[in-house]
């Protein structure tokens, strides 16, 4: 199940663990709770320890739930194993955490992050990661230099990542000069913790200390990532400098990969790529926003139509932010009409509300 949940196939995962379950429900009714190991297709090397075997079919359930980003399913999953009496080992709590942070109900993720630094199951950085990703979506700054603090504790080395984590929960939390406090802490930043410490200041209204990473990340030969590129527009534009944010914008657009037509441009960033906001709009769609802002600044509404295009062809799906920046680009340049018969179509196509 672990090969088709990294392929992506997280459904036909579903369906293998579904089988899986009701094969284990019969076999209990039976009494005889023997596994037919090489008949599950299940690696040897569990060995007659059946909890393991049983944690590991429900783990791929877990995981696979995580895939889809169906919270729901994973936490069912979880309670079916504990209704069994199988004991969660550290990979379902990882897998857990996870899922309910990616699900949108970060929340849920914090408290099972909570209980367990407060348990007594061995965690792993990768817990912590995972407990920290929670943090940043969940708005739950404290906690998230709790566990930095409880990463050393414990011996654990603060990687880039981690560190760059909780510099974005600390900037959503409004704590943006913790935030950069943080990032100073970083000895070999990486494009993500730029990107972190950019959103940083731009709440902080830092725009000066911002737009100096740009230069600093050129020096160092840094490629720039989505979350960086992100919050450098937003800086330029609140630095009424919206030239430079508008080219920066329109470079961005054409690197975007398009997402193909079964792709979510509303999708979850990765833990990696600290960017998005608290509503879940994608990087790439605030990367569109913050480009059609800047035409909005500057009256340049032929450029925003522009980028409305290039958010067409790459399947970026706007939202109310796109259209009211762009009505008022259009309505600045005496363009009423259009801007009408745009908000008309939006309405139709349901991207925007009645």
């Amino acid at each position: 199940m672990g090969v088709l949940t990294r392929g992506r196939h997280w459904q036909m995962s579903q369906w293998l663990f579904a089988r899986l379950l009701d094969e284990q429900k019969e076999r209990d009714r039976d009494n005889t709770r023997r596994w037919n190991v090489r008949r599950i297709n299940i690696s040897d090397s569990y060995g007659k320890d059946k909890n393991r075997l049983d944690a590991a079919i429900f783990n791929a359930g877990i995981t696979a739930a995580t895939a889809g980003i169906a919270w729901e399913k994973a936490l069912t999953i979880a309670q079916e194993m504990d209704a069994q009496g199988i004991q969660r080992d550290i990979v379902t709590v990882n897998s857990l955490i996870t899922a309910l942070s990616r699900g949108g109900v970060a929340d849920k993720g914090v408290e099972l992050a909570k209980s367990t630094l407060a348990g007594g199951i061995r965690v792993q950085v990768h817990t912590l990661g995972a407990a920290l990703s929670a943090c940043h979506r969940a708005t739950d700054w404290q906690l998230g230099i709790s566990i930095l603090d409880e990463c050393e504790n414990r011996g654990f080395r603060l990687n880039n990542i981690l560190i760059t984590t909780a510099i974005a929960a600390c900037d959503r939390g409004k704590k943006w000069q913790m935030a950069l406090s943080l990032f100073r802490s970083l000895s070999n930043p990486s494009s993500y913790s730029y990107g972190a410490a950019t959103s940083a200041c731009n709440t902080g209204k830092k725009w000066a200390m911002a737009l100096s990473f740009m230069k600093h990340m050129k020096r160092a030969g840094i490629q720039h990532s989505e979350g960086f590129t992100s919050s450098s527009i937003a800086c330029f534009n609140h630095a009424v400098q919206w030239q430079r944010a508008l080219s920066l914008a329109l470079s961005a657009l054409h690197r975007i990969q398009n997402p193909g037509i079964t792709g979510d441009s509303r999708r979850v960033s990765s833990d990696l790529e600290i960017g998005g906001d608290a509503n879940g709009a994608s990087t790439d769609l605030l990367i569109c926003n913050s480009g059609i802002h800047a035409c909005e600044r500057g009256i340049q509404w032929k450029k925003a139509m522009e980028i409305l295009r290039i958010m067409q062809l790459k399947n970026i799906i706007p939202n109310q932010a796109t259209y009211q920046s762009l009505t008022n680009a259009l309505s600045q340049a005496s363009r009423p009409d259009l801007a009408l018969n745009i908000t008309l179509e939006a309405v139709n196509t349901g991207d925007l509300p009645l």
